[in-house]
């Protein structure tokens, strides 16, 4: 590894190799046709001839195709070797082409389409509906109305405390005014825009500080089980690194704390992580519909295993539960597909959580009453690592197998992996993007057949900006804005089954420049931009190497846990001064086990020996290092307030940060 990244850090990528991809990314066709005839008519146009019908072509593109529709990049600036692997939305490829036209072609562009946005926006019904704003600004971009249509939205969602999505629409507000004409209406439009964005920076900021920070030490505070039964010490060694049944943990504003395990829940009153009480358990099959059987959620380590990563927005959280199966035959019989659970819970003032909605397949048990909901016409396998975001959640979903209502109609497939958003309150369906198929890199077995256990599991969401990063662990990742609009699709090189790879349970780590992105299916670590106008790709592509697992972000440089010589080190990748240094050796039969915990001046790891704290700003110096005893050694690591968990394989320990 060390002689492949000092090649990507002198400036040469190395090479990326072979995609190895296949990935299935959605497009309209009618959309693309449309485009690709408007470039055509663009190139046709002589001199001094205005390009109207080119113009027409393009805007058709959008008012053929729904919000989420996605289009080839071919046309759209990139050089060949990227467009090839790439798509975007209909809605950025427009934008793209807007803002790639010389500054008189920009004006005809506006000068035709302005009268047609500002008659709809003159014509809105009352109240000003925000499916009429939307589709004025999605069906007339680069106009005066665009932007504005797109500055009410953001008002709106600022009113209502949704300053992402606020931030959405304004940003779309800015790019729509940097196009249109004349250019006092465009400098106003901007200088309209800035108020508002900095409006939101002046509301003060969370006072609250990083777990870690200013941190000298750890204490243990308590231990508790999952589950009533041992792990060994020697069963975890077999399990790579970020592979296996994962626990996850959040909290909530009280201060109580949630522990998902695979079949028990394990939940913290407000003075529970100062160790005082037991904590309450809680059979997570009590959360799933009427009739939900036993829990099996069964993980194998060489497809990624299965996270259990809660989400929480303080007040509520949203679990997923159990695992699904596909269609099958056994013996000559016909298995149905099974789906697997996705439940919100909420505090209450006199115990533990109690279920807000509740949903497998069609069943929904929700506030009101349980019904059969007709606008999920597929049976789903929720995936790990949902995301809260205002009164929506966003969650994958792999496509077990369709309702019969279904199986007759030209839809959902088998092995679909969608993006789907909940209303937070009701369970209700919102919204279903397909983002691709799955593709698993698993064998299957001659003697045994598929085993469901052996899927693949995509990456738990991340959020870049107003940007949910999806990594499918399939040879795809996507960029989705907040309101569904595809942003970009990438196809991502794929490893070779048993080459090593990364775990591919971890979400995206964000940046202020982009997000890092390590596919399990994958032997490269990318570099992405989710800013819209930009190139998906950006350097460096770094291979694996003889790293495991990425650690963390710092300063210009990366947080590697891997090998170093005969042992395993945790090393530091400065991507300004060409330099890889391992910052700490691990002992000879020390490994490590999960992922790191960090703030701006501490980082915290544990390995099947100890906790390792190391101060960031004096050179990793090691402040605290106490030992780990029992079996179930190591874990993932989560912050909580003043207190650490660290999840094992099925133990809970919590410590105290002493500062």
């Amino acid at each position: 590894m060390i002689a492949a990244l000092v090649v990507c850090l002198a400036g040469v990528l190395p090479q990326e190799g072979p995609l190895g991809s296949a990935a299935f990314q959605p497009t309209s066709k009618e959309a693309n046709s449309a485009l690709l005839a408007g470039d055509s008519l663009l190139t046709e146009a002589g001199p001094g001839t205005p390009p109207h019908r080119a113009f027409d072509a393009w805007r058709r593109a959008l008012l053929v195709s729904d919000s989420g529709a996605g289009v080839t990049a071919q046309g759209a600036g990139l050089p060949d070797s990227e467009s090839e692997r790439i798509t975007f939305g209909v809605e950025e490829a427009v934008l793209r082409r807007i803002e790639a036209l010389p500054l008189e072609q920009r004006a005809l562009w506006s000068a035709r389409f302005e009268p047609l946005a500002a008659e709809a926006l003159s014509n809105l019904p009352v109240g000003q509906s925000a499916r009429a704003l939307g589709s004025i600004e999605r069906n007339h971009p680069g106009t005066q109305s665009a932007a504005r249509a797109a500055i009410i939205l953001g008002d709106q969602s600022a009113e209502q405390g949704a300053n992402q999505y606020a931030r959405l629409w304004w940003q779309r507000a800015d790019r729509h005014a940097h196009l249109c004409n004349p250019p006092e209406t465009r400098k106003t439009l901007k200088a309209a825009v800035q108020r508002r964005r900095d409006s939101l920076t002046q509301k003060p900021p969370d006072k609250a500080r990083p777990t870690l920070f200013g941190a000298k030490g750890l204490k243990s505070v308590r231990t508790d089980l999952i589950e009533n039964f041992a792990i060994s010490a020697h069963s975890l060694e077999r399990v790579p690194l970020g592979r296996g049944l994962r626990l996850g943990a959040v909290q909530f504003q009280d201060g109580s704390a949630l522990v998902q395990g695979p079949r028990m829940g394990l939940f913290y009153g407000p003075d529970g992580l100062n160790g005082t009480g037991k904590p309450t358990r809680i059979l997570l099959r009590t959360w799933c519909p009427t009739g939900t059987r036993e829990l099996r959620p069964l993980a194998a380590p060489s497809a990624g295993g299965w996270s259990l990563l809660p989400a929480s927005d303080g007040d509520r959280a949203a679990l997923v539960i159990d695992r699904g199966e596909p269609g099958r035959k056994i013996r000559g019989l016909d298995r149905p597909p099974r789906g697997n659970c996705l439940a919100v819970v909420q505090r209450t003032l006199d115990g533990a959580p109690a279920v807000v909605w509740t949903r497998r397949g069609q069943r929904l048990e929700g506030p009101a009453a349980a019904i059969w909901d007709p606008k999920m016409d597929a049976i789903v396998e929720y995936q790990p690592g949902p995301l809260i975001l205002g009164e929506k959640l966003f969650v994958m979903a792999r496509t077990m197998g369709l309702t019969k209502a279904s199986d007759q109609e030209v839809g959902a497939q088998k092995g679909d992996l969608t993006l789907l958003t909940f209303d937070m309150a009701s369970g209700e369906l919102l919204s279903s993007l397909l983002i691709t198929q799955a593709s698993d890199l698993a064998r299957e077995s001659i003697l045994l057949g598929y085993s469901p256990e052996l899927r693949s599991v995509c990456m738990p969401l991340g959020l870049s900006g107003e940007t949910i990063i999806c990594g499918t662990n399939a040879g795809l990742v996507a960029a989705i804005s907040l309101d569904g609009r595809t942003l970009w699709t990438l196809r991502t090189r794929r490893r070779q089954a048993d080459s090593p790879g990364w775990p591919g349970s971890r979400p995206p780590v964000t940046t202020r420049r982009g997000v890092w992105v390590a596919p399990g299916d994958s032997d490269r670590l990318y570099h992405l931009s989710s800013r819209p106008g930009s190139s998906p790709l950006l350097a460096p592509i770094l291979p694996l190497g003889e790293s495991l697992d990425l650690a963390g972000i710092g300063q210009g440089n990366l947080l590697l846990m891997g090998r170093s010589g005969p042992r395993e080190a945790l090393i530091e990748l400065r991507l300004s001064k060409n330099t890889r240094d391992p910052l700490l050796h691990l002992g000879p039969q020390e490994r490590f086990t999960g992922t790191a915990l960090h703030s701006p001046d501490r980082t915290l790891f544990a390995t099947n020996h100890r906790l390792y704290l190391l101060d960031r700003q004096r050179e990793m110096l090691l402040l605290d290092a106490p030992a780990l005893m029992g079996q179930d050694r190591g874990g993932d690591l989560v912050g909580l307030g003043q207190h650490v968990l660290l999840l094992g394989a099925n133990t809970v320990r919590v410590l105290r940060v002493l500062k």
